[in-house]
């Protein structure tokens, strides 16, 4: 029978492991450190916030802790040879496992509900007014969650411990547990994953009841719409299926781990190397056994079972995945898209840990087989020793590589993929660098540091620190605070892994040489296995070899301040606290320049120069500066841009009074006042580089064979910008700001007689000079093209004042052009482009249908360009269109799918042409309703208009699905569609609010308004309010559409309440009249 001293003494010895305080401590900091980077603005998000970090403990942090703290409690009579001890205590084997069961269960409750409150305490912290709400919120979450997820994990893993009576074996279950849930979510559009897709309809309904973490109900609608209480149902019963399959595992163990162990020691000798490996025959004599470590290390069965479990989690990742382009769309995948599932993302940590279990086997060999005394009373030097298992973990690491390329060879063979051999040498020699890194590494590590737990605990913390995101969450945005890691872009098949290798060559050359002064010290220091140190700390670094090892950490330092160089000229080490604290003194500085009188920019002359070597664009740019103003000018605010290039500005007949280096500013003082409908001629260079470390997550891309240089972030800005203000409440409290009254688009009166779109609108004359393999582009109309001096130039003019966002382009393809009555569409693109291509009939249905309805396109000629995968899908420019490569020319429709994507994609890009960049700008006070949500609804005419209404609805309940799903908990609040700032409101919901509007107002209304709209602005030159169109939509539908615009565009009820009352709930996707 228990007692109380059997709990005592459990706790008391239990207490004294430095595993479980180092676990505890690590979890509860880092729980902490996501929840402080957390920044809820609004109620909706703060209970968002609450509730994502609270799944984040269970699924992300849970099977780490369950994995390292079952073994302190199960494992630890087996491991410290205390059977015999075990065997004569008097507690019986079901006493055993309710102690120790019950023990590992209470701590990582008792752990989940601490980061729980701590959650909770860091978010209450900006909203005191929300504690109790809050506390109440995570009280359920542990209750629901995180109390059944730890009986779960204590279950099986004490099974594990039962059955195999070895530590490694249950860190495999735990890890193999956290993969394999990692994957499932993967493949069912869980929230918490990023690039999560539903791969199989019936999985995700699988999961509402089988997920161990009831994370799919919580986060997915129910699964019986018409039973309020469905979800929780769905969750009471799967909590009741894991927790009798908790019993029954429990119930089947019949063996303690002590009598294992004991069983074991019997039978088996020490080093448990019964007979050598057939094909290793030749190694015997190799240097430090080189033979005995690699056969000790790859026939352990954590190993095999290790690669067993990462060919069953890589193989359906590329078979299933390689395919997918996006939601309802699939590619006709390469080996690069195979490769690129596993190899970028997966890889490199599944190398790192398993490198990390590979290298504390070989290099605690002698400790583990009981001869360490023999091993360092050996004639072999430690050199030898250590270069043995460097050779061992290297093959290790090779092993790992092959076998998953072979995996992922095997994948493309089962869906009779296309093959390109090079690609797999290709991104196997990019990978292999970083995995050979991290095992000399490890080896050197072990070779140091004499405690086994110490050498593992630092390379776990390396392996964390390199392979997430956790340095640059503590605001360590240098790529060397995550060691051994090199930061490599996925290739696509724009810019591919040409780029990759000279980032390659930067970060290797770095780490090999730390990784190089490492070992150089474990020789000198090694420890030969023995718990005591072999050589005196002051021998070591008096040894010659002392010299070599500062050498090389100076070449390290030497290579990391190149490094450093060019990420600064990158812009790529400016934190957002860094930017936050110049934009306030931006604001606190030239606030007061708002009331003063600025010249406008009235034309801009422009000559660009891309380098023929990629990498860098000389750009020098003439403006005319006109005074619009009633008042005289005399002094003119120039500032930088959001890119901040070093430039040269000057303006004539006028002298800079002050600089200001800090916020990029600059005062020109004039020598004679502007007049009014005076100008002035400001003149601007800047050379613009990008180092091969620079991403290309962005607009700005100077490569050798594609170029992007979006001038509109680079040209200087005129006078104070309120763009520029910080609009977060918490940020303007932190900086001391004065708080900022917004007023929502959905409250804005009228615009005062000052506002014109005069001050955004530019004509546009750029001279564009590339080398001759490749073709500018620019705004406007090509005018003339020609070659001199062995490169091509290209002039391309505007033919009226358009919006002032430019952007210039040096692209490898030639324009293919297709007329659309007077205008014509012009593609650059890769491949052949048929007259049936989604993206062209986007382009040429939109721009037929928006010419002729709402206002005449401002140019001649539309672009659309294949781009990179840049960091968005698609990005409209004034007369120009990005869109993704990937996405919209190599993607086709999904048999499942009711709509082309490609198609939606172009029609949306498109549409900015006229919501964005005829209407949607010159009012800071505007959101996205103008912008994205009208581009939405011109997505639902265009893709009926083409598809049908069957593809209108299948559209329309993609949209629900996705804005049902991407809330983690229920708006208690909402803001209305105009005033919306969040991505599913201003696309998902919009769409399912003008479905409904289409219902009850009609198109021909809908039309109408937006082409009064359009035509007012143009007749008075002022920009367009959202407010303008909902008047103009009132005014054209009457009195009977009228609660059906309040409803779906200024109201702040939830969307489903409001189409409820607007009859349009019935019909998810109601049709237009």
């Amino acid at each position: 029978m228990l007692t109380r001293a059997d709990w005592r003494s459990e706790w008391l010895i239990t207490r004294r492991h430095p595993l479980l305080w180092a676990v505890i401590a690590g979890s509860t900091a880092l729980v902490a450190l996501a929840a402080s980077n957390e920044a809820p603005r609004t109620d909706r998000e703060l209970y968002e916030s609450a509730v994502r970090l609270g799944l984040l403990v269970p699924a992300f942090i849970l099977p780490f802790l369950a994995g390292a703290i079952t073994p302190v409690f199960t494992l630890r009579d087996a491991e410290h040879g205390m059977d015999d001890l075990l065997a004569a205590y008097p507690q019986t084997p079901r006493d055993w496992l309710t102690v120790r069961l019950s023990s590992v269960a209470a701590l990582l409750i008792c752990l989940g509900a601490v980061q729980h409150l701590a959650i909770v305490g860091i978010l209450a912290a900006d909203h005191p007014g929300k504690f109790w709400d809050l506390l109440l919120r995570a009280g359920k979450l542990v209750a629901l969650v995180h109390v059944p997820a730890s009986l779960i994990w204590a279950c099986v893993l004490a099974r594990v411990s039962c059955a195999a009576g070895k530590a490694s074996m249950v860190y495999l279950a735990a890890a193999f547990g956290w993969l394999a849930y990692l994957g499932l979510a993967t493949l069912t559009d869980t929230p918490l994953i990023a690039g999560s897709f539903v791969a199989w309809e019936p999985l995700r309904t699988a999961m509402v009841l089988v997920d161990p973490y009831a994370i799919t109900a919580l986060v997915n609608p129910p699964p019986v719409e018409s039973l309020p209480l469905s979800r929780y149902l769905a969750i009471g019963l799967g909590r009741a299926g894991w927790l009798v399959l908790c019993y029954l595992l429990v119930r089947g163990i019949k063996t303690l781990p002590a009598s294992l162990a004991a069983q074991d020691s019997s039978v088996r000798s020490p080093g448990r190397i019964r007979r050598p490996l057939p094909w290793l025959p030749g190694l015997r004599e190799a240097p430090g056994c080189f033979a005995l470590l690699l056969r000790w290390t790859i026939a352990d069965k954590f190993f095999l079972l290790a690669l067993a479990g990462w060919a069953v989690l890589v193989f359906p990742e590329v078979f299933g995945g390689m395919t997918y382009a996006e939601q309802l769309s699939q590619l006709t995948p390469d080996s690069r898209d195979a490769l690129n599932r596993v190899m970028w993302d997966m890889a490199p940590p599944m190398g790192a840990l398993l490198l990390l279990y590979a290298a504390d086997r070989a290099s605690r060999m002698s400790r583990m087989a009981g001869m360490d005394g023999l091993t360092a009373a050996t004639a072999y030097s430690s050199w030898r020793l250590l270069a043995a298992q460097l050779a061992c973990l290297w093959v290790v690491a090779l092993i790992l590589l092959v076998f998953t390329l072979l995996i992922v060879l095997s994948a493309q063979l089962a869906a009779q993929s296309s093959i390109q051999p090079g690609e797999y040498l290709q991104q196997a020699g990019q990978i292999v660098t970083g995995l050979l890194l991290t095992a000399t590494a490890f080896v050197a590590l072990h070779g140091i540091v004499r405690s086994r737990m110490a050498a593992n605990l630092i390379g776990l913390v390396l392996v964390v620190l390199g392979h997430s995101s956790l340095a640059p969450a503590m605001g360590l945005l240098h790529p060397l605070w995550k060691p051994l890691s090199l930061p490599l872009e996925v290739p696509d098949h724009v810019l591919g892994l040409d780029r990759n290798w000279s980032a390659l060559a930067s970060f290797a050359v770095a780490w090999s040489a730390v990784c190089a002064a490492a070992m150089l010290f474990a020789v000198r220091a090694h420890h030969r296995g023995l718990p005591y140190p072999q050589v005196a700390l002051r021998r070591v670094l008096l040894n010659p070899a002392t010299v070599a090892i500062v050498l090389l950490l100076t070449g390290a330092a030497w290579q990391a301040l190149a490094i450093q160089r060019m990420l600064e000229s990158d812009f790529s080490l400016v934190s957002a606290n860094e930017r936050a604290q110049r934009r306030a003194a931006y604001e606190r500085r030239y606030a007061a320049w708002l009331d003063r009188p600025q010249p406008q920019v009235a034309a801009v002359y422009a000559f660009v120069d891309f380098a023929a070597d990629g990498g860098r664009a000389d750009l020098r740019v003439t403006m005319q500066l006109v005074n619009r103003s009633a008042a005289s000018i005399d002094r003119i605010l120039v500032g930088r841009n959001l890119l901040d290039v070093p430039a040269t500005v000057a303006i004539d007949s006028a002298a800079i009074e002050a600089r200001d280096p800090a916020t990029g500013q600059a005062v020109f003082r004039l020598i004679a006042p502007m007049r009014p409908g005076e100008t002035r001629t400001l003149r601007f260079a800047a050379r613009i580089t990008r180092s091969p470390l620079a991403s290309s997550r962005s607009l700005l891309i100077l490569s050798s064979h594609f170029a992007s240089l979006p001038a509109f972030q680079i040209l200087p800005v005129i006078g104070y910008q309120r763009e520029f203000s910080l609009r977060d409440p918490a940020q303007r409290v932190q900086f001391r700001l004065p708080p900022l009254a917004v007023v929502p688009p959905s409250q804005l009166g009228e615009l005062g007689p000052g506002s014109s779109l005069d001050r955004y609108q530019t004509t546009f004359e750029t001279v564009i000079s590339t080398p001759q393999r490749l073709h500018g582009v620019g705004p406007g109309e090509l005018v003339r093209q020609w070659n001199e001096g062995g490169r091509s130039h290209f002039l391309f003019r505007t033919d009226r004042a358009i919006r002032n966002a430019p952007a210039f382009f040096a692209l490898p393809w030639a324009a293919r052009r297709w007329q659309v009555g007077s205008l014509t569409a012009e593609i650059r693109a890769p491949g052949p482009i048929g007259a049936d291509n989604p993206s062209l009939l986007g382009m040429r249905d939109t721009l037929t249908w928006l010419n002729r309805e709402m206002a005449p396109y401002p140019g001649r000629t539309l672009r659309l360009i294949a781009a990179p995968e840049f960091g968005s899908s698609g990005f409209a420019l004034p007369q120009v269109m990005l869109i993704s490569h990937r996405r919209s020319f190599r993607a086709h429709p999904a048999p499942d799918a009711g709509f082309d994507q490609a198609y939606r994609r172009a029609v949306h890009e498109t549409a900015h042409q006229w919501f964005g960049h005829a209407i949607g700008y010159g009012v800071p006070e505007e959101r996205a309703f103008l912008v994205e949500s009208l581009a939405k609804y011109a997505e639902l005419v265009m893709v009926e208009r083409r598809y049908g209404s069957g593809a209108v609805r299948a559209l329309v309940d993609w949209e629900s699905d996705r804005l049902d799903r991407s809330r983690l908990a229920p708006a208690m609040v909402t803001v209305p569609l105009l005033d919306a700032e969040d991505t599913e409101d201003m696309y998902s919901r919009a769409t399912v609010a003008f479905a409904c509007l289409r219902s009850r107002v009609g198109d021909a209304a809908l039309v109408a308004a937006l082409r009064e709209t359009a035509r007012s602005s143009q007749q008075t030159g002022r920009p367009v309010r959202s407010l303008d169109f909902v008047q103009a939509l009132k005014r054209i539908a009457g009195k009977a559409g009228e609660p059906a615009i309040d409803r779906m565009l200024t109201s702040n009820l939830p969307i489903a309440v409001g189409l409820a009352r607007s009859g349009c709930a019935g019909d998810r996707s109601p049709q237009a009249n």
